[in-house]
């Protein structure tokens, strides 16, 4: 009696031999038209995910931009000191009494 696993190979190679070209042949078809042949194919579909990445980081960014201008804002409302030191030092406003000098860095 012949070992089992030796039958199985020789099942395997006739197998092969009768119908695993076409199988290959078309499976090998089907995934080149995957990668490159479809409109959605692989590679666009991670170009889009990338995208898909880079404008949800964007977005979290801004939405933090936008979160610390609406707290600097409610603090000018609200906050006589820091409406002072705002127009101090965004649109250098003095006092009657004071120079003002700006320092440009290079």
């Amino acid at each position: 009696m012949k070992p089992l696993t030796h039958l199985f190979k020789q099942t395997l190679h006739r197998f092969w031999r009768a119908a695993g070209t076409k199988y290959v042949l078309v499976l090998t078809g089907a995934l080149m038209y995957l990668l490159w042949g479809d409109r959605y194919n692989l590679r666009s579909q991670h170009a889009v995910e990338d995208q898909i990445q880079e404008l949800r980081a964007d977005r979290d960014h801004y939405q933090k931009a936008i979160d610390e201008l609406e707290y600097e804002a409610e603090q000018i409302r609200t906050d006589r000191e820091t409406l002072e030191r705002f127009g101090r030092e965004q649109y250098y406003m003095k006092r009657s009494n004071e120079d003002v000098f700006v320092i440009v860095e290079e």
